[in-house]
């Protein structure tokens, strides 16, 4: 989770783990991107406006990396203008969420993300178990 404000930062953290998942969270974009290379979490939520750099910059960065392109990417975000939420979209953003949003939302949002994400790996998974069957 990359989000500047503290408190919602917190806030997530704890719902999040409170549901069973290991996270990993900053306040710091910078800090963020660092965390993405070196863990590679099966899903990411970010804030888009931040003061180091934004969540566009954020997700730019991790579509640009082969070793991260393929995770679910979550903004949060107060902007609820059209145009940012299509920007988004366009960059490879998987989801959308504007601020204020429930714990539902966001938890619905979040399965919803990781379910498609895990039945994308095991499709790749078996379709490489079949490729490397000797032909008959």
């Amino acid at each position: 989770v990359i989000e500047d404000e503290e408190p919602l930062l917190e806030e997530l953290l704890l719902i999040l783990e409170f549901e069973g998942y290991d996270v990993i969270g900053t306040s710091s974009g910078i800090n963020g991107i660092e965390l993405i290379k070196q863990h590679k979490p099966d899903l990411i939520v970010s804030d888009i406006m931040m003061a180091s750099i934004s969540g566009f910059e954020i997700l730019q960065a991790v579509r640009d990396d082969p070793l991260t392109n393929h995770i679910p990417f979550i903004f949060l975000t107060a902007v609820a203008e059209r145009s940012a939420m299509r920007q988004g979209m366009v960059m490879g953003a998987d989801d959308y969420l504007t601020k204020p949003f429930g714990k539902d939302e966001l938890l619905t949002a979040i399965n919803v993300r990781i379910q498609k994400y895990q039945e994308r790996k095991e499709r790749l998974r078996n379709n490489s178990k079949t490729d490397d069957e000797p032909a008959q």
